[in-house]
């Protein structure tokens, strides 16, 4: 018998119930003795139940059974003690894993004695960490950049691609000093001092700094740090780093390239601020001379002596005065909208008046070259749209002028039609179709371009080639486009297709003028204000048949003189003036307690929304440009003064 079966009961019993593992005694395959521990582990109530069954009712099956018995036997025959683990079998059938410590017991009462310890929490914590680090070490191999792990300063792990990046071979850096990594001691010690405040308390550190390579070549590179263990930062520390050098040459790139763009800008600029300035000169030194122009022709147009000669010539001053006008207008247009400085102003308007008004303009041009004019629209046509009616009017004319110069015989149409409609919003179609000399389809897209124009040399002779690339660019503006379809010798047709809003507010359109002969009432004092005497000249001459009282200042400094001696009921005031300009001046009889409430008509040769708003600020009552439309000038006298007008039937154009 085994010397410890030779304990006492009471020792015996001791022994088995406290042990904190399961003990068993084994013999001819059967299970001769075990403790409460053993029957708990393998789910037992009690040790009397596991007694006298087979070993094999702990094994998930005989084939475990057997495997277990062949790897013990060299080693308990030998009488060597036998550790596995294994995997076992509870009462209820589920499995779990012990640690399994057997010893042959040699005697009369010979067999095994078995010390069993459930493993099974434990062994899948051991797996899963297992697990774990394989994960890690493939994320290690295959990350796409460089970890390293550094303690005491020095290297002590890292990847395949860290390895590259630094020209490491295989484990060559294992062991060497972090500071081989950088540039320098002081690198080293500075990136020290920044990160360790951080790492200390268990927070990453970021950073982009250079590093060095083993063969002394310097890259860029962004760099994270933080401690392997937060609850000791004495700990590993783990530095990720990335090879920055191909972004940082490409911010370069984008930097410098940037740069260059910025100042291509900024030459832009000032090549479209030149431009601007020159054009806006230029229109006012051209408008200047065309405000005496087209001042007198309108003048010499109310002048009932004149000879029907005579008033031929008077037309045509104005239509040459006009067009010149016109090519100014074009080019200033052109140079707003490629700054894109030209803004619309939609305002409620009666799009069948509207309509009507623009086909008696044209019907008038049509009637002295003898073509047939025809204006065509359906009843269903929405009464008011949202449009910009100035500049609708000048897409239209400038559609119609061009069918009407190219047609020398047959007809010009404009027709329109309802493409769709719903409750807001209304899909136009405007068509211009003449019978002119058409236009040949190699023209057809450049006839848009600015300065382009198509057709023969008279005729070219006639515009500026600006109005296509102009109404096309408005077209755009309002949401919509202009194309064209044409057969040599057979005609042409534009089409603008556009979207306007419906609305219920009242539409208007400018009304058709009539020619003004005088005004009831009292007579009114009138101040014009202006340095170029041809135009106070012409103020004088339109505005004392019509029975005001004009006075005349050649500066600012004399207006605000004549003004508190005359204390005229409305000025005209020029914008620009010697001595005193007239913004100025405007200003200052805002201030005069005699004169703050006197309606000023500011006038300048800058056509600009710049200039109108300058002068609305300084306290005019009124903008008009250069040169000055005489009947836009009575409108706003009769306007601020609230005159009653007499009318005459206004004469043909």
């Amino acid at each position: 018998m085994p010397e410890f079966l030779r304990a006492t009961p009471e020792e015996m019993n001791a022994i088995l119930e406290n042990a904190a593992v399961g003990i068993l005694f084994t013999s001819d395959r059967g299970i001769r003795l075990c403790n409460a521990r053993a029957a708990e582990i393998f789910g037992f109530s009690s040790p009397d139940e596991l007694v006298g069954q087979t070993a094999l009712v702990v094994y998930p099956d005989r084939e475990s059974f057997e495997r277990l018995g062949r790897e013990a036997a060299a080693k308990l025959d030998a009488g060597l003690p036998f550790d596995a683990d294994w995997q076992m079998r509870k009462r209820d059938g589920s499995t779990l894993w012990c640690h399994l410590h057997g010893k042959a017991v040699a005697g009369p009462g010979r067999g095994t004695v078995w010390i069993v310890d459930d493993i099974t929490a434990s062994r899948g914590a051991r797996l899963q960490l297992q697990a774990t680090t394989s994960e890690m070490a493939g994320i290690m191999d295959n990350a796409p950049v460089g970890i390293v792990f550094t303690h005491d300063r020095r290297i002590t792990r890292y990847n395949a691609r860290f390895a590259e990046m630094f020209g490491f071979t295989a484990d060559s850096g294992i062991g060497q000093p972090a500071r081989v990594l950088l540039r320098s001691d002081e690198e080293y010690e500075e990136l020290g001092r920044r990160a360790a405040p951080l790492l200390s308390t268990g927070r990453p550190y970021q950073c982009e700094m250079f590093a060095r390579r083993q063969d002394g070549s310097d890259f860029w590179t962004s760099m994270i740090a933080y401690v392997q263990n937060t609850a000791d930062p004495t700990q590993a520390t783990i530095w990720i780093v990335e090879d920055r050098t191909e972004f940082k040459r490409a911010e370069e790139l984008l930097r410098r390239a940037n740069a260059e763009l910025a100042a291509a800008r900024d030459r832009a600029e000032v090549a479209n601020r030149a431009k601007s300035d020159f054009l806006a000169r230029m229109s006012h030194e051209l408008r200047t001379p065309l405000n005496g122009i087209l001042g007198y022709a309108q003048i010499l147009d109310l002048d009932a002596s004149l000879s029907e000669r005579q008033r031929m010539g008077v037309k045509v001053i104005g239509q040459a005065g006009h067009h010149l006008l016109t090519l100014i207008d074009d080019i200033l247009d052109l140079s707003r909208i490629e700054a894109g400085r030209l803004d619309l102003a939609p305002q409620p308007v009666d799009l069948r008046a509207f309509l009507r008004v623009v086909a008696d303009i044209v019907r008038v041009r049509a009637d002295q070259k003898g073509l047939l004019f025809e204006l065509v629209f359906p009843s269903w046509l929405p009464r008011t749209v949202l449009a910009d009616e100035r500049r609708l009017r000048q897409v239209l004319l400038n559609l119609l002028g061009n069918a009407i110069k190219f047609t020398e015989h047959g007809s010009v149409r404009l027709e329109i039609s309802l493409l769709a409609s719903d409750a807001e919003r209304a899909h136009v179609g405007i068509a211009v179709e003449d019978s002119g000399v058409g236009i040949a389809p190699e023209h057809l897209q450049r006839i848009f371009e600015p300065f382009e124009q198509a057709g023969q040399a008279s005729h070219r002779a006639q515009g500026s080639g600006l109005g296509l690339a102009i109404s096309r660019s408005l077209a755009h503006m309002m949401g919509g486009d202009i194309s064209v379809t044409s057969r040599p010798g057979q005609g042409s047709r534009f089409s603008l297709d556009v979207w306007l809003p419906v609305v219920d507010a009242p539409g208007t359109v400018q009304a058709a003028p009539r020619r003004i002969r005088g005004y009831h009432g009292p007579r009114r004092r009138v101040l014009v204000v202006d340095d170029v005497i041809n135009n106070r000249a012409l103020m004088v001459d339109y505005l004392l048949p019509l029975g005001f009282e004009v006075h005349q200042a050649a500066d600012g400094v004399q207006g605000l003189d004549r003004a508190r001696a005359v204390a005229p009921d409305l000025i005209v005031m020029d914008n620009t003036m010697p001595v005193l300009d007239g913004l100025e001046a405007t200003r200052r009889l805002r201030a005069g307690d005699d004169t703050r409430h006197v309606p000023i008509v500011c006038v300048s040769a800058s056509a600009t929304q710049a200039s109108r708003q300058r002068s609305l600020e300084a306290g005019a009552s009124a903008f008009l440009s250069k040169p000055v439309d005489l009947r836009e000038l009575a409108d706003e006298i009769g306007r601020l003064l609230g005159l009653d007008w007499i009318y005459e039937p206004a004469a043909t154009p």
